[in-house]
């Protein structure tokens, strides 16, 4: 059964030790997923990763069954919109992949704030080029609304390359 851990940092409470965070980085050297999940070139080294996750806090859930399973995390949120990122771990492809994205989902419909519902509106954002992603998307839920040109920047190929836009809704 897969669980999903909130990443909180702060001065008295930490939810998961860099030295973790650190082994989580090796698996995506390992599977060759720095260059799909962080394709902006941001993350580089397990200490720019340890940062992604500090400066993350509170947005940034990792999923565990037995091991790390996957990850998300939230980016630009509006009100009660939100876009959310996901990066799943080899060994969890194809049918764990799609439970894991849509329990992932369900958990961020249940957020609440002042008894009433903190999320209305999630949104992902995908390169075009990245088509395994994109199908992914739509195994969970997701329907594409759109293609926004040029939007992604791909530090690899240090280009600016298409985004799918896709909406979910409950």
């Amino acid at each position: 059964m897969f669980e999903i851990i909130p990443y909180v940092k702060n001065e008295r409470f930490c939810t998961l030790k860099d030295e973790i965070l650190e082994e989580i980085f090796q698996i995506l050297v390992k599977e060759n997923l720095l260059r799909k999940v962080f394709i902006a070139g941001k993350v580089f080294t397990p200490s720019d990763f340890v940062n992604f996750c500090h400066a993350k806090s509170g947005c940034l859930f990792f999923v565990w069954e037995q091991k790390p399973s996957a990850f998300f995390w939230l980016e630009y949120e509006y009100e009660k919109a939100i876009w959310v990122n996901f990066c799943i771990f080899k060994d969890f492809i194809g049918g764990a992949a799609t439970e894991i994205g849509k329990l992932a989902l369900d958990y961020l419909w249940h957020f609440e704030y002042n008894g009433e519902p903190a999320i209305e509106s999630i949104a992902g954002m995908t390169p075009v080029d990245n088509v395994m992603a994109v199908k992914y998307a739509q195994r969970i839920g997701g329907t594409p609304i759109g293609v926004l040109k040029n939007f992604i920047y791909d530090h690899y190929s240090n280009k600016y390359v298409d985004a799918i836009i896709t909406e979910y809704r409950r």
